[in-house]
């Protein structure tokens, strides 16, 4: 089982890549970034996984349709796991663990725009109170996402205290 490699975001990492270079300049709606060492992994390494994070179905179903269309990636993944401030103001990331419908609307509308895998990471809930991965997985099954991945941690919890595995 291989682990998808993930591009990182900054526009200098990605034009200093020549594949990315002939894709021509990022739009500004376009936000991937990545767990990798210090080096951007070369896009002949496989599986590469891009990830996007936002809100706006129309926006993510345009960005999909970017990657699709300007980069040999494997699989597009949908951060729903983010926890920090500028992120939930922005309405995204593990901001859409607290409102699933509009979490569906993302999901499809990725879905909808490309022809690659979409895999979602997620939160398992956004408090203690409000554990609801298990709702969250279904609905972005339903809406055609081929995978999940579940952080343990809720979004209250940021990146402290312990991850609980029994969501995973």
């Amino acid at each position: 089982c291989l682990t998808p490699r993930y591009i990182p975001y900054p526009n200098s990492a990605l034009s200093s890549n020549k594949e990315f270079a002939q894709a021509g300049p990022l739009p500004s709606w376009f936000t991937v970034y990545g767990v990798v060492g210090a080096d951007p992994p070369h896009i002949d390494e496989h599986p590469v996984a891009l990830q996007l994070f936002g809100n706006d179905p129309l926006t993510m179903g345009e960005a999909a349709t970017y990657l699709s269309e300007h980069t040999d990636c494997d699989i597009i993944d949908i951060n729903m796991g983010c926890p920090v401030n500028k992120v939930i103001k922005a309405h995204a990331g593990s901001y859409l663990m607290a409102h699933p419908e509009e979490a569906y609307d993302v999901v499809r509308a990725v879905v909808d725009h490309t022809d690659r895998p979409v895999t979602v990471k997620m939160r398992a809930g956004w408090d203690h109170d409000h554990i609801n991965c298990v709702e969250i997985a279904r609905l972005c099954e339903k809406a055609g996402a081929k995978a999940v991945a579940v952080h343990g941690r809720t979004r209250s919890q940021m990146y402290t205290g312990s991850s609980n595995n029994e969501y995973i």
